[in-house]
């Protein structure tokens, strides 16, 4: 329950996104995208990254630990 509310905290946060653009893979295989494609013409910028989450207590240790949280949750998988 509570990491199911952290991630709604978290992706509503990605909402402010403003420039460029994140897509989000859930672990229930929902995509999500925040941000705008920012693609610049004639040189086809494109700032553009992509995040699959595999556990939903990520976004529980992200939301309470931060920039710190995230990582630990990254290295675990």
């Amino acid at each position: 329950m509570i990491n199911l509310i952290s991630a709604q905290i978290v992706l509503a946060t990605l909402k402010t996104i403003r420039t460029g653009q994140l897509t989000v893979k859930l672990p229930d295989g929902t995509i999500r995208e925040f941000g705008k494609n920012t693609e610049v013409t004639g040189t086809a910028t494109v700032n553009r990254e992509y995040l699959t989450v595999n556990h939903w207590s990520a976004f529980r240790h992200t939301l309470l630990r931060g920039d710190i949280g995230f990582a630990e949750a990254f290295m675990k998988g």
